[in-house]
């Protein structure tokens, strides 16, 4: 995710559980987690859903597991 106009970046790991419906961010940059996130709460306690819609939202990476 690129911030500040792209002068700096943060980097998450994002899992969703399909069968509970909560999202699981591991936030690489403080080494912090975030779990058992509401589709509510990712629009309320993460720039996640801010970041997508201005497109600075980009996949690095390998999925780790799921399709």
């Amino acid at each position: 995710m690129l911030l500040a106009g792209g002068l700096c970046r943060s980097s998450k790991e994002i899992h969703y559980d399909e069968h509970t419906k909560r999202f699981d961010i591991y936030n690489e940059t403080d080494d912090t987690y975030q779990s058992n996130l509401t589709e509510k709460a990712l629009h309320t306690k993460t720039n996640i859903p801010e970041a997508i819609e201005k497109g600075a939202f980009y996949f690095h990476g390998v999925q780790m597991w799921g399709i």
